[in-house]
């Protein structure tokens, strides 16, 4: 039986034990305790619930703790034990290296976020039901009062009915709700993908970032990261399509769509650096930004209304001087997937540009080394405007790949 059918029942048994002259009174009293007794009951059954994951999820860590005991890893030990005194103390949240790189601990995380989201969609189901039972059987007592020409009573059920309908968390329930189910009528993708390829495989421990897009996890509203660093981006208002190059991608509108990675010391690559995507640009008409850190910091890319790249990185620490730019030279075409890469080479000072798997400029590097920032990581949105089109495999490196690995990072990320 549905929370709503059995709220309707129970308020219905009590109506008929109220005296007829409190009637009114005592029926919108009883029906807003049941509610809040309800909700309680609700509240109590997660929390019971997310505790006892977590005392399986400490547990857990505490078993990779005495695994590193007898490896004699003391700054695993340590790492670990920090781990689990935080999590006892709050809702676990996603761990960055260096123990996001632990298979093990990778995928523990992993499940724990997927039975914690659990929990969520469980707990604003069984909200939204109840709230809907309230509501109608507020409806009902409103309907009554009309009928019996007691309006100003009528009208006091009728703000009440209002003040459920705006409720904010309860409309945040209720899109958690409605995004699952649009989830689960879109056509799936195939899961993030590990680096299987040999050039991948390669720089696994140099990748600090690879946004495929072939999943959106709508309820944490996050698109996973499959490097080790797990730099998770969120999305504001970019909207998730499965037309990508490879799988399904990110578009943006060129207004205040983005998606923000954040500022993990993995993304803070001051030395040899590697960025590389495939970029669908709808229009070429102003100077725009597919990808943002901080052009005086560790990099950023704008795309110019002539269909050229440049690339900015210094030694600032932000967006300001001193900073190199290096343009592409080539233009890449409107409407159609390009793949591009940009090579920070500071070991052997030198900056490329590659499209398709092809170098297309080379310059003297300026700096030996850039500056970080304490600037985000975005997606679609930076300093010059906001980028119109689809980006997908988003890949980052703390490593300047030569020539080779990025022909066979291009084959492996959708090319020809």
């Amino acid at each position: 039986m549905k929370s709503c059918d059995f709220f309707r029942i129970t308020l219905t048994a009590v109506i008929f034990w109220i005296a007829p002259a409190d009637l009114f009174a005592a029926e919108l009293e009883e029906f807003k305790d049941y509610l809040k007794m309800q909700t309680e009951v609700i509240d109590q059954r997660f929390h019971h619930e997310v505790e006892s994951l977590k005392r399986m999820y400490i547990g857990s860590i505490g078993n990779l703790a005495n695994q590193a005991v007898e490896e004699g890893d003391l700054d695993k030990v340590l790492l670990l034990r920090e781990t689990m005194r935080k999590f006892e103390e709050e809702t676990p949240e996603p761990v960055g290296p260096p123990l996001s790189e632990n298979p093990d601990f990778a995928r523990l995380q992993d499940t724990w976020q997927r039975l914690y989201d659990e929990q969520l969609q469980n707990r604003a189901e069984r909200m939204v039901n109840l709230y809907q039972g309230y509501d109608q059987a507020l409806e009902q007592l409103q309907r009554r009062l009309t009928r019996e020409g007691q309006i100003e009573k009528a009208l006091t059920v009728q703000e009440e009915r209002r003040a459920v309908a705006a409720n904010e968390e309860l409309q945040q329930m209720r899109e958690m709700i409605k995004a699952i189910r649009e989830d689960a009528d879109t056509p799936r993708m195939p899961a993030p993908h590990a680096p299987v390829v040999p050039v991948m495989n390669k720089y696994a421990p140099q990748l600090a970032l690879h946004l495929s897009f072939d999943r959106f996890e709508r309820m944490r509203n996050r698109v996973p990261d499959s490097s080790r660093a797990r730099n998770h981006g969120v999305p504001h208002g970019a909207e998730w399509v499965a037309r990508g190059k490879k799988g399904a991608a990110m578009q943006f509108d060129g207004g205040q769509d983005r998606v923000v990675v954040g500022n993990d010391e993995s993304l803070q690559i001051t030395g040899d650096q590697t960025i590389a995507f495939w970029i669908y640009p709808d229009v070429l008409d102003a100077r725009r930004n597919p990808l943002n850190k901080a052009y005086g910091g560790e990099g950023t890319i704008t795309l110019e209304p002539d269909g050229r790249l440049n690339y900015y990185y210094g030694t600032a620490g932000g967006n300001s001087h001193p900073y190199q730019g290096f343009n592409s030279e080539k233009e890449i075409p409107l409407r159609e997937w390009t793949h591009l890469a940009v090579v920070r080479d500071l070991t052997g000072g030198k900056l490329r540009w590659y499209m398709n798997g092809e170098q297309v400029a080379e310059a003297d590097a300026q700096f030996d080394r850039a500056r970080a920032s304490s600037a985000p990581l975005v997606l679609g949105r930076g300093y010059a405007g906001s980028f119109q089109g689809m980006l997908d495999e988003v890949m980052i490196f703390s490593a300047a790949l030569p020539p080779e690995d990025i022909q066979a990072l291009y084959r492996a990320a959708g090319g020809e």
